[in-house]
């Protein structure tokens, strides 16, 4: 295990560290803050992706008027011009709008590919067809547009920046295929989080040369390999290691049965699936790793599932709550589950559940 690529991961801020899970995982993830801290986290992770990861990042704010044209374009840049595609130093920023002409006298090819980092804000409010597009990318890496297929790199990640507990809800399909999702908190909720998130907000060579805005998307420009906390082949470490994580027979049963009572808990109506189990013991490696160990503790299964099952699990009601099979009063039901969130149901299972150590 590399443990320099490892702490110098840990220094990151809990965006990076979100973003570093999944891409060590090779996975995707949800990112959800408040309605109005969306733009500044937005620019936050387009910085954190560019900056501290090297990665060419765009980000797209979607709506019920995006339509799927508009976020293929989006979402294209120009391929790395030179041999070596490890060199993030080649990735220059043009703009998606950018004049691409295909008369019958055109015989180009439109060498484009799929950006890095796709940051795609309010996906849960984007079109039904977008979603789809947004679907069939994460899961065959290739897009095809109407002149041309593009493929993604060595390393892409797409993330859902969305509002927590919003009203409008991906579809079912789309967003169980994202692992994990992270709740941002709020920048006063603790020092450190604070700190890094001042010091991104604040920085002058961040806003001014990192970031360029326009059109409703904006792309992130990636600095010089030498200088960002990941490189391609620490990724490539690191997904090694994880892959030689070990979870002991007593452990496994531990996530196993968090996860039975969190299908049975009175809380829980559904959410609990079979992909779910699977993506909870891939995370639970990943997490080790990131946290400097080759196996996995109860504590790291317990955020694994946190983090897993934050944006799947389906809250019982008043109509679903299981003691009503057996008469329980309704109204006292309603009652009972006043201020139950989806964080707190999963802190209610893990605390039943005995660990093995």
């Amino acid at each position: 295990m590399n443990l320099n690529a490892v702490s110098r991961v840990q220094e990151l801020g809990d965006l990076g560290l979100a973003c570093t899970l999944c891409l060590t995982a090779e996975q995707h993830g949800i990112v959800l803050a408040e309605r109005d801290e969306l733009a500044d986290v937005a620019r936050v992770l387009a910085m954190t992706c560019s900056e501290e990861l090297g990665l060419a990042t765009v980000v797209i704010e979607c709506s019920g008027g995006t339509d799927l044209d508009y976020f293929r374009e989006s979402i294209l840049i120009d391929s790395p011009t030179g041999d070596n595609d490890d060199d993030l130093s080649h990735h220059e920023y043009h703009s998606p709008l950018q004049n691409h002409t295909f008369g019958a006298r055109d015989i180009s090819l439109d060498e484009r590919r799929v950006a890095d980092v796709v940051i795609a804000k309010n996906l849960n409010h984007a079109d039904h067809y977008v979603q789809i597009q947004a679907l069939e990318l994460m899961r065959t890496r290739r897009m095809y547009t109407h002149t041309a297929m593009h493929s993604t790199g060595k390393n892409f990640l797409l993330l859902a920046l969305n509002e927590y507990e919003a009203s409008v809800q991906m579809s079912q399909h789309l967003n169980d295929l994202f692992a994990i999702a992270h709740h941002h908190q709020a920048p006063g909720s603790s020092d450190s989080d604070s700190a890094s998130f001042h010091s991104k907000m604040t920085s002058d060579t961040a806003s001014f040369h990192s970031v360029i805005q326009g059109g409703g998307v904006s792309r992130s420009r990636p600095p010089s390999i030498h200088g960002v906390a990941l490189t391609p082949g620490t990724l490539v470490d690191l997904r090694e290691a994880a892959a030689k994580v070990t979870m002991t027979a007593e452990v496994s049963a531990y996530l196993q049965n968090v996860i039975v009572a969190m299908r049975l808990h009175r809380y829980v109506a559904g959410g609990v699936s079979a992909v779910a189990t699977r993506y909870a013991r891939m995370m639970a490696k990943a997490m080790a790793v990131l946290h400097g160990l080759d196996y996995v503790t109860p504590a790291i299964v317990g955020l694994a599932i946190r983090k897993t099952y934050l944006h799947r699990l389906v809250l019982a009601d008043d109509r679903t709550e299981r003691s009503l099979r057996w008469g329980s009063d309704p109204s006292a039901v309603r009652e009972n589950m006043k201020g139950v969130t989806v964080e707190s149901a999963i802190e209610t299972v893990l605390a039943s559940v005995q660990s093995p150590l």
